[in-house]
């Protein structure tokens, strides 16, 4: 005769993995709006003519180094 023993599994639960999610979510956000403000600051200078960036015309392959 076979006696079954049934053990317990733990409950595990998702909530205290939500903490990390939210945590990420909140990170990847915030690298969003950092970003996005950056941007709008950088494409009002007169300094980079309306652009986000400065960029190198075909006439100007590259930029002096005085210029940086």
């Amino acid at each position: 005769m076979q006696t079954q023993i049934k053990v317990k599994q733990p409950k595990t639960s998702v909530r205290p993995l939500h903490k990390y999610v939210v945590f990420g979510v909140g990170l990847w956000f915030l690298f969003i709006v950092t970003f996005a403000i950056a941007h709008l600051r950088v494409s009002q200078s007169g300094k980079f003519n309306g652009l986000p960036l400065k960029s190198l015309t075909e006439s100007q392959p590259q930029k002096p180094v005085d210029s940086y």
